[in-house]
């Protein structure tokens, strides 16, 4: 993203010209120091990244959560059903009919929807908070690969070398830590 340069020009009194070569909206009389600036910067990932992590996990444990116990027998208990329906269609309107025995299936049939419709509401809040969990993911996945790819294009030109001993310190206890 190109950034735009604007002149801003105030006309005083004495037809002197005050002008200023800057970004549009930036402040005045700001300094920004660059090491400051990148620890902050790696603050932010690193806490993107935790919440990342936190997703993830979240994301997995409702996957499991949906795809076992209720949600399987919700799911065998309507392929019964649906199977037996079937059987209770094709007796009723097929080629050969038999109203007793289709009027038996057709119970059957019920009696099997019935059972699958009392874990059908378990089954699809589970799935609910599983698609919640999933997009709550893929949004915190986005947001950190976009802060990092900003961050590598802002901070390409800078130097590691400027660091301050407090950063280098730090980076070096973080290491420690995790090698």
């Amino acid at each position: 993203m190109d950034e735009k340069q604007y002149i801003v020009t105030r006309v005083t009194e004495s037809n002197e010209d005050l002008q200023h070569y800057g970004v549009l909206g930036m402040k005045w009389g700001v300094r920004h120091d660059p090491a400051k600036a990148y620890s902050k910067a790696t603050a932010k990932q690193e806490k993107l990244n935790r919440k990342v992590i936190m997703t993830r996990d979240k994301h997995l444990k409702t996957q499991s959560k949906a795809n076992k116990g209720v949600s399987i027998k919700y799911q065998k208990k309507q392929a019964k059903a649906d199977r037996l329906q079937s059987k209770a269609d094709k007796k009723k309107y097929g080629l050969f009919t038999n109203a007793t025995k289709a009027a038996k299936l057709q119970v059957k049939a019920d009696r099997a929807q019935y059972k699958a419709n009392k874990y059908k509401s378990r089954y699809e809040k589970r799935n609910a908070k599983a698609s919640k969990a999933t997009g709550k993911y893929a949004r915190a996945q986005r947001k950190a690969e976009r802060w990092t790819t900003q961050m590598e294009k802002t901070f390409k030109d800078y130097d590691v070398n400027k660091l301050s001993e407090q950063h280098i310190a730090a980076g070096e206890s973080f290491i420690k830590k995790i090698a």
